[in-house]
C-alpha cells in the first residue's frame, strides 16, 4: 500500500514521479506534495529544470517517456503551466519518433496546450500545424504581392519624375530615382530620349547612369 508522503525534496519528487509512471499509477501523481497547488508546481518547474533534464537525459527511451507523462500529470493538477511548462524540453529530448508520447500527453492532460493550440490528440495537433503552415504561406504570398505592387508604384512615380531631374541636370536626383526603379527608356524630352538629351546637354555622368540602367548593368 502506497502512503502519501507529507513532504519531499525535489530529487525525491523526481524519483517518485518516475516510479509512479513505471507502475502506471499516474492518478497517484495528483496526490503528491505540491500537486494541485499552483505556486508549488510553478516553484517545482522553476527550480528543478536543470536537475530534471540531467536525470531525464540519463534514462533510456522508455524511461524518458514515462517520466514526461508523470510530469505532464503533475503540471495538469493545476491545469498546466503555459509557456513555462517543463514538457517542451522533455518532449524534444524524448526520442518520440512516432509521437506516441505527445499523443498521450495531449489526450490525458492540458499541460502542453500552450504549444499545441489546445489540441486533444496528435491528429488534431497536426491539423493545427498544417493550418498554421498554410496560413503562414498565404500571408507570405500576400505580403510578396503587396511588396511587388508597392515596388511597381514606386518605380512608376520615379519614372514620371526622372525627366524633370534630367532636365535640371540633378545627378543626385537621377541616381535616387534610378534606385527606386525609374526606367529611362520610357521617358522623353521633346523628340529626344533622356540619354540623347543628357548627351546633348553635356551631362556625361547622367548619360552614363541612364545607359547603365537601360543596359541592366
Amino acid at each position: 500500500m502506497w502512503h502519501l508522503p507529507i513532504k519531499m525534496t525535489d530529487s525525491e519528487l523526481i524519483d517518485t514521479l518516475l516510479s509512479l509512471g513505471l507502475a502506471d499509477r499516474y492518478d497517484d501523481v495528483r496526490k503528491l506534495p505540491g500537486a494541485g497547488d499552483h505556486s508549488s508546481v510553478c516553484r517545482f518547474s522553476a527550480e528543478v529544470r536543470k536537475k530534471l533534464n540531467h536525470f531525464f537525459n540519463a534514462l533510456d527511451s522508455a524511461g524518458r517517456s514515462t517520466l514526461a507523462k508523470a510530469v505532464s500529470v503533475y503540471e495538469d493538477s493545476v491545469g498546466g503551466l503555459g509557456s513555462v511548462t517543463l514538457l517542451r524540453g522533455l518532449i524534444e529530448n524524448s526520442q518520440d519518433s512516432d509521437r506516441s508520447l505527445l499523443d498521450w500527453i495531449l489526450k490525458n492532460t492540458r499541460s502542453y496546450s500552450y504549444y499545441s493550440g489546445g489540441a486533444k490528440s496528435i491528429e488534431e495537433y497536426e491539423q493545427i500545424l498544417a493550418i498554421a503552415k498554410s496560413q503562414r504561406e498565404e500571408n507570405f504570398r500576400k505580403e510578396s504581392v503587396r511588396q511587388n505592387e508597392a515596388k511597381k508604384k514606386r518605380a512608376a512615380r520615379a519614372t514620371h519624375n526622372l525627366s524633370n531631374a534630367v532636365r535640371r541636370g540633378d545627378i543626385n536626383a537621377v541616381i535616387g530615382l534610378l534606385e527606386q526603379g525609374a526606367d529611362p527608356s520610357v521617358s522623353t524630352v521633346g523628340d529626344m530620349t533622356l540619354i540623347e538629351f543628357a548627351e546633348a546637354q553635356g551631362q556625361d555622368e547622367i548619360s552614363s547612369k541612364l545607359k547603365q540602367r537601360v543596359s541592366g548593368d
